[in-house]
């Protein structure tokens, strides 16, 4: 069975069954558990990701072990991870007044959820894109050289970013004028010209809050063929006034 991919879906009770060990990045001799060192179940990693269904189900030595080992990835976005997994919370707060640590924790969790295949936590990365844009009223392009190192071509992180970069740039791109030039990869810079023109008008670039959270986010989700979210109420998101 494929992993879920819309958030009316829940891991069954029998999934809270046997604790397995993930080991993340590279171990110190002085690290303490949680730090590099994860216990999670195995039922509920299995259950969001088809990367860990396949290695701890598969006829692979971390299913007879029940110890997996990642050390190319970063123990933070792994709690990170771990956390969204019990909780299906993301590591965003409206309060912090550091946005770019806001987008940088989302849009590392939304890779990892592409390269451990959990369609539902990139899905709710989206989702959550979308209501920093709204909230903070910016587009985050200083995420565009780490997206565009990080996926391929056809990404649907990449095509979602380009979108927000667009909507929020004003007429003629005005807005995003005072970024350095540097921010932008010569393949960022292609596929906005891409969208802006492609619409004929500079209107994908003059949204208002209200039309942003009109978007159909389902556009940029990973969803098996038919396959939708429900409808969720936007009425929680607002655009923060500068004090």
């Amino acid at each position: 069975m494929a992993p879920p991919s819309t958030p009316d879906k829940y891991p069954p009770r029998e999934a809270f069954d046997k604790i397995i060990t993930i080991n993340v990045g590279v171990k110190t001799e002085d690290a303490v558990e949680g730090t590099n060192t994860f216990k999670v179940h195995k039922g509920v990693l299995c259950f969001y990701s088809g990367y860990f269904n396949a290695c701890l189900n598969g006829d692979f030595v971390e299913a007879r072990s029940g110890v997996v080992d990642l050390v190319e990835e970063d123990p933070d976005r792994f709690k990170d991870f771990v956390g969204w997994l019990y909780t299906r919370q993301l590591p965003v707060d409206h309060e912090s007044k550091d946005v770019g640590e806001q987008w940088r924790d989302v849009f590392r969790l939304w890779v990892f959820a592409d390269k451990r295949q959990v369609p539902l936590l990139a899905n709710r990365c989206i989702n959550a894109l979308r209501e920093l844009n709204v909230v903070r009223w910016c587009a985050p392009t200083t995420e565009l050289h780490f997206v565009y190192a990080n996926t391929t071509a056809d990404s649907l992180l990449r095509r979602f970013l380009v979108y927000l970069i667009a909507m929020v740039a004003g007429p003629g791109g005005d807005r995003l004028l005072g970024d350095s030039r540097d921010r932008y990869p010569p393949d960022a810079l292609w596929d906005i010209l891409k969208l802006v023109w492609g619409n004929g008008s500079s209107k994908a670039a003059s949204m208002s809050v209200q039309e942003i959270l009109a978007i159909d986010l389902c556009k940029f989700h990973q969803h098996e063929d038919g396959v939708r979210c429900p409808p969720e109420s936007t009425a929680h998101i607002k655009k923060k006034e500068k004090s």
